[in-house]
C-alpha cells in the first residue's frame, strides 16, 4: 500500500520524505509492518519475553488509519471527489482472494479434524470472518483472547483484527466523502471538516476502550467501539502531517528512537494481565505515531535506516 500525502506550503506541494520511493511508496512504514507482525508471531509463540507482542495489531491499526486516509484526501483534494466503487474495489482485490483461500482450507481441516459441535461453531465464525463481523461474535461470547486454556480455539479467531479494519474501511470513505461535499458548500478545505468529524469519534471511543477495559476486558478487546480510536488517530495524523517535514537530523531519531523503543519496551512488559486496550493501548499507538513523524524527514535518520532495510521490507510486504 502506498501513502502520498500531499499538502500546500505557501501554494506549493512539498518534496517527498526521505523514505519515500517514486513510486510513494514510505519504506518506514514497511519497517513498522516488519516489526508488528513478528511481535505478533513471538507472541503467538509464547516466546519468553514477547508476551507483549499482541500490540503489534494496535501498530496495524493506526497504520491503516494513517494510509487509507491519506489516499483517500489525496484523492478529494487532487480531483475533487473521490470514487467509493475503484476504492472497495482495490480492497477486494487485496484482501478476498487470500483471504477466501485461508477459510476454505480451515473449514476442509475442520470438516476432517473436529467434532461436529466444533464444526457448527466454526462453521459460524468462517460465515462471520467471510463478512468481517467476526469481532463481534467473539464480543458477544465475551471470548477470552489471552486464556487458550479457557476452551476450544477458533482457527478463525486471528480474523478478528481484519474486521475491525474492514468496517472501518466501509465507513469513513463514506463519510469522507460527503465532508468533501460540506466543505464544498461551506468553500472550505476538507481536511479541518474532517478533523471535526475524526476529533469527537477519535475521544469518544478512547473514553469507552477506557472505561468497557475496566468493567468487561473480554468485550473490549475485539469490540470495534474500543478500537476504532486508534484507526482515528492513524486519520488524524495523515490529515495534520505534511509529505515531508524539515526535521533536524537529532530530532528525526529522536522521534523514531523513541517511538521504537516504546513499542518493544510495551511488547516485553505488557501481557496477558494487562488492562488493555483501554489507556495501555496509547503508548503503541502513540509510538507508532512517533515513528511516522521522523519518518516523514526530508533526510533519512540513522535510526529510520533500520526500519528501511531489505530485511525489513521483505517482511513488511509478507505482513
Amino acid at each position: 500500500m502506498t501513502t502520498d500525502i500531499d499538502t500546500a506550503d505557501s501554494g506549493n506541494l512539498r518534496a517527498p520524505s526521505g523514505t519515500e520511493t517514486p513510486r510513494g511508496l514510505r519504506l518506514d512504514i514497511q519497517g513498522i509492518r516488519a516489526i508488528a507482525i513478528v511481535l505478533v508471531l513471538l507472541a503467538h509463540a509464547q516466546v519468553p519475553g514477547f508476551a507483549g507482542g499482541f500490540i503489534g495489531i494496535d501498530v496495524f491499526f493506526v497504520l491503516s488509519g494513517f494510509l487509507i486516509t491519506g489516499l483517500v484526501v489525496t484523492e478529494i483534494e487532487s480531483t475533487g471527489r473521490v470514487s467509493l466503487r475503484d476504492f472497495y474495489a482495490r480492497r477486494a482485490r487485496r484482501l478476498l482472494p487470500l483471504a477466501a483461500v485461508v477459510l476454505t482450507f480451515i473449514a476442509i481441516g475442520s470438516l476432517l479434524l473436529f467434532t461436529m459441535g466444533q464444526r457448527i461453531e466454526v462453521g459460524k465464525q468462517i460465515v462471520g470472518a467471510a463478512l468481517y463481523f467476526v469481532n463481534w461474535i467473539y464480543a458477544a461470547q465475551h471470548l477470552d483472547y489471552f486464556n487458550a486454556d479457557s476452551g476450544f480455539v477458533s482457527p478463525v479467531q486471528h480474523y478478528w483484527s481484519l474486521s475491525v479494519e474492514e468496517q472501518f474501511y466501509l465507513v469513513w470513505p463514506a463519510i469522507m466523502l460527503v465532508a468533501s461535499l460540506v466543505a464544498s458548500r461551506l468553500r472550505s478545505r476538507p481536511r479541518p471538516v474532517l478533523l471535526v468529524l475524526l476529533l469527537p469519534l477519535a475521544i469518544g471511543s478512547l473514553a469507552y476502550s477506557v472505561m468497557l477495559t475496566s468493567s468487561n476486558p473480554e468485550t473490549a478487546y475485539f469490540s470495534t467501539l474500543t478500537r476504532v480510536w486508534e484507526l482515528a488517530f492513524g486519520a488524524i495524523l495523515a490529515i495534520l502531517l505534511p509529505r515531508s517535514i524539515n526535521l533536524r537530523p537529532w530530532a528525526a531519531n529522536l522521534f523514531v528512537g523513541m517511538g521504537l523503543l516504546v513499542i518493544l519496551g510495551s511488547a516485553m512488559t505488557f501481557d496477558e494481565s494487562s488492562q488493555f486496550p483501554g489507556l495501555l493501548a496509547l503508548f503503541p499507538v502513540l509510538a507508532t505515531i512517533s515513528i511516522l513523524v521522523g519518518g516523514s524527514a526530508v533526510h533519512r535518520s540513522e535510526t529510520v535506516e533500520l526500519l528501511c532495510g531489505p530485511t525489513m521490507q521483505y517482511l513488511g510486504e509478507l505482513s
